[in-house]
């Protein structure tokens, strides 16, 4: 959209001020356009400053974004003087199925405009665009940590509760206790001594398996999925797990035990597994605005990339608990801090624009304490 922070990287020495108040252990989540020269810079820079980056990325997908390159023949035909030609396919309206009015009647026809290059040189370079600028549809989070002042991450976390992440808080809900996955069963094998078993001569136990199944939801993945971005038309369902294997050595003697099968019956598009509108509306169903729509932004608000409220809320649940401080070191118009303010947290907001200072007070005053 032309605007700076879409090549924006942040220098070392304001990733060095960051880290200097945070706690040891803490973690911090940085947005960073998906640009692989940004990418690669920031990442440096945040090395640099002495975060350590060895985690992995959340890319958050979605279905809002729209392209942004340009067309290359258009770009002929203006340099040339020419208009490109403008018109409808076949030069006939084409119906269009499912298409309704405001007032509930459905269209029968629409017409398709289809722009056509009017020059040689445009017609041979027709269907190509500048550079590589797809649909942005994928937003990349970079996850570092402040590092740690004791040995081990045990240790931090005794010593003042960070060098962690609270996974089980950003578990994405089960449609019904049915619902379960394979990624969310664990099997846990235990001894049992009945002096009827041997090996070498010696009492040998039985392993006997169990499962554990985790009923808060399915273990996060480094992918958030928003709008149902991932759904192809296509419903999958799992089926019955029947793997069996031997969990003893001297199983050739047939006392081997082999595990029961455990089953997943959950069904639904892909996106199921990643989904943030799941999470967000299960978890925190008194929070009625989880889009960036006009109602949550604030008619007043002129800000061209607001997050949406779900997505900084799944944030800061991740990586924080309840009297925790938020720092937002580039706060725009105040969603992380309206997020924080919402899930009992306090929260500190660095903005460089008034306009955006001003916007962000206005949002976090129509929220009560």
């Amino acid at each position: 959209m032309g605007r700076v922070w879409d090549k924006a990287v942040i220098g070392a020495e304001t990733w060095k001020e960051v880290l200097r108040v945070l706690k040891p252990g803490s973690f911090a989540a940085i947005m960073s356009s998906p640009r692989q020269d940004v990418l690669a810079r920031m990442i440096i820079n945040l090395q640099d400053a002495g975060f350590r980056t060895d985690f992995t990325s959340i890319y958050y997908t979605y279905a809002s974004g729209f392209p942004k390159a340009a067309n290359i023949s258009k770009l002929v035909d203006k340099r040339e003087g020419l208009e490109t030609i403008i018109g409808t396919k076949d030069n006939r309206p084409h119906r269009f199925k499912g298409w309704k009015e405001n007032d509930g009647t459905e269209r029968k026809n629409f017409t398709s405009n289809v722009i056509s290059p009017t020059s040689d040189s445009a017609k041979t370079l027709d269907g190509s665009y500048a550079g590589f600028q797809p649909k942005p549809s994928v937003e990349v989070i970079l996850m570092v940590m402040k590092p740690l002042t004791e040995k081990t991450f045990v240790d931090q976390a005794l010593a003042n509760g960070k060098g962690i992440t609270w996974l089980d808080s950003v578990r994405i809900p089960f449609a019904d206790d049915k619902d379960i996955d394979s990624a969310s069963v664990r099997h846990v094998d235990k001894p049992k001594f009945d002096g009827s078993h041997y090996n070498n001569g010696k009492p040998s136990p039985e392993l006997l398996s169990t499962q554990e199944i985790n009923n808060k939801g399915r273990f996060p993945a480094n992918l958030l999925v928003e709008d149902d971005v991932l759904n192809d038309g296509k419903i999958t369902k799992s089926h019955p797990d029947n793997r069996t294997s031997a969990m003893t050595q001297n199983n050739v003697y047939g006392t081997g035990y082999f595990r029961k099968p455990y089953f997943h019956n959950d069904s639904g598009s892909y996106s199921r597994y990643f989904d943030l509108d799941k999470w967000f509306d299960t978890t925190f169903p008194f929070i009625i605005t989880p889009k960036p729509s006009p109602r949550e932004k604030g008619e007043f608000n002129k800000h061209a990339t607001v997050k949406p409220i779900k997505l900084m809320s799944y944030l800061i649940s991740l990586l924080s608990r309840e009297g925790d401080i938020i720092l937002d070191p580039f706060c725009g118009s105040g969603t992380t801090l309206l997020a924080a303010k919402m899930l009992n947290r306090k929260y500190i907001g660095i903005e460089l624009n008034p306009e955006y200072v001003e916007i962000a007070n206005k949002r976090l005053m129509s929220v009560l304490p």
